[in-house]
């Protein structure tokens, strides 16, 4: 798409874009997704109130753990 501007534009003399293909990304988003039974596994072996209240937080939230551990 860049590439196309590019040479519509006269930054580039012919359109690489037009040339070189994308290769295929697979989609794997699903394979990383764990089951809602194995999640409540996870958050009530939490050995504390704080771990279980982190974990139930960033389930119930989609929260990620970067973000998380920034809340004071």
């Amino acid at each position: 798409m860049a590439w196309g501007l590019a040479h519509r534009m006269g930054y580039n003399p012919f359109n690489v874009g037009a040339v070189v293909k994308p290769s295929k990304i697979r989609n794997r988003f699903a394979q990383r997704i764990l089951p809602k039974g194995v999640v409540g596994r996870i958050i009530h072996h939490a050995r504390r109130p704080r771990e279980f209240a982190l974990l139930l937080t960033m389930y119930a939230t989609g929260t990620r753990v970067s973000g998380l551990s920034r809340l004071r």
